[in-house]
């Protein structure tokens, strides 16, 4: 608390013109959860060790030290990207959002992409439950020979659809300035974040935020009633995936949404990476070290690429490692940004966080800088994982990276390039 007093007094002082948007605000945001919310949620729930793994004293001490060198270099990084960005950043900011002036890339590849998907496996863009799951939902999942390949063309095919869907509703809009096409891309929205039922909770909150975020600043004036509705919805749906999550453990419980919040709230640590998840991770270290070298690191990026993802020894990446730790066979917990540091550069840990802290300045930067609402989507996307990189890991981030972000920045840049002779604007 001490720190984040004094960095806000010291940008204060500098009077940075960027001043930070939603992607900035996201990441002190997850800071803070990190923390101060995690130590409280350990404290009040007794929960820190986990069950069954040793747990030394030592690491712990040691682990407190790394979190505390990493709290400071996060704060000097973002200190330093904002001054460096608020030289670039000018005057006189637009931040309303245009409508591409042209689709033609865009539409080509959304038809491509439905009738691949809708012909070889509908529920990747339409999914059987809808937000608000049924006692009988399961995850997405394919099992098919190339199944990253559809993955990929899911995960391009669902944002382009909803940006074109959206940037037609706004143009008729302008034309009519009918509220009528507020509500109607308040249900694009919706029918947007809801193909993503299936996957990540993240995935659903991200998109709700973008969604919403968008509808703001396209739309200027939003009924509080709509936000509010929406916020819930978000709500209940995440909820409801974490109910099924954790079913086992509430199986007969009488309060099974109490007890599932009071779960989550004592397993804070395993979401923003505790203490005691950072002394695993060093305790880790010390029993696999010796299997983790050079060929791990490129795994651990190689391994998020489709299709050569299958060649690669997955058993061989270091969260692979982290969990075998914890005498897991699959893979559900993620090792801290700072784990992996001191695992790869023992000399300095924080060195992945620093590096993807400036990185969601720099994409926050290029969020307010930007106009077009296919940018906008795109900055806002990668710049919450940016965001969660407290929480995340480098695997996570990279490979968000290589999909959606960079397959759509293609797009969008093929898109501005290339029209038809006639009316391709």
């Amino acid at each position: 608390m001490a720190i984040k007093t004094v960095y806000h007094f010291i940008v204060q002082q500098f009077n940075c013109e960027f001043t930070g948007g939603l992607i900035y605000k996201a990441a002190l945001g997850a800071i803070f959860i990190r923390f101060v919310i995690t130590p409280v949620s350990i404290a009040l729930t007794d929960k820190f060790y986990y069950p069954n793994v040793y747990t030394s004293k030592s690491s712990i001490n040691f682990a407190v030290i790394l979190m505390i060198f990493e709290l400071l270099i996060i704060y000097t990084t973002i200190f330093l990207a904002v001054m460096y960005y608020s030289k670039k950043y000018g005057t006189n900011q637009n931040n309303a959002v245009e409508m591409p002036k042209k689709y033609f890339v865009l539409i080509i590849f959304v038809i491509l992409g439905l009738a691949i998907l809708l012909l070889v496996e509908p529920i990747l863009i339409i999914p059987r439950e809808f937000l608000v799951l049924s006692k009988n939902y399961t995850k997405v999942s394919l099992d098919k020979k190339y199944d990253g390949f559809y993955y990929t063309i899911a995960d391009i095919t669902k944002p382009l659809l909803f940006i074109i869907a959206f940037s037609g509703i706004h143009k008729i809009y302008d034309r009519s300035k009918s509220r009528i096409f507020v509500w109607l891309s308040f249900i694009v929205v919706v029918l947007f974040v809801g193909t993503y039922t299936g996957t990540k909770r993240w995935e659903i909150v991200f998109t709700g935020i973008i969604g919403m975020y968008l509808l703001k600043k396209t739309y200027n004036k939003l009924p509080k009633s709509l936000t509010l509705g929406f916020g819930l919805l978000l709500l209940i749906s995440f909820i409801s995936i974490s109910l099924v999550k954790f079913s086992w453990i509430v199986s007969n419980s009488a309060n099974p949404v109490k007890d599932i919040i009071i779960d989550m709230f004592g397993s804070f640590q395993y979401y923003f990476s505790g203490p005691g998840v950072v002394a695993n991770s060093i305790e880790m270290k010390e029993v696999y070290g010796r299997y983790i070298g050079l060929k791990t690191f490129i795994n651990d990026f190689t391994g998020c690429i489709p299709l050569i993802s299958k060649i690669v020894d997955q058993s061989n990446r270091i969260n692979a490692y982290f969990n075998r730790y914890y005498n897991l066979s699959n893979t559900p917990l993620i090792i801290p940004m700072i784990g992996i540091g001191y695992t790869y550069f023992p000399i300095f840990p924080p060195v992945f966080t620093a590096i993807f802290e400036w990185l969601a300045v720099k994409t926050d930067f290029k969020l307010k800088r930007s106009k077009s609402i296919e940018y906008k989507y795109l900055y806002l996307y990668f710049g919450f994982y940016l965001s969660m990189c407290v929480g995340f890991n480098t695997q996570i981030i990279f490979g968000k990276f290589l999909i959606p972000f960079l397959p759509l920045l293609v797009l969008f840049k093929l898109n501005e390039k290339i029209c038809l002779e006639n009316g391709g604007r």
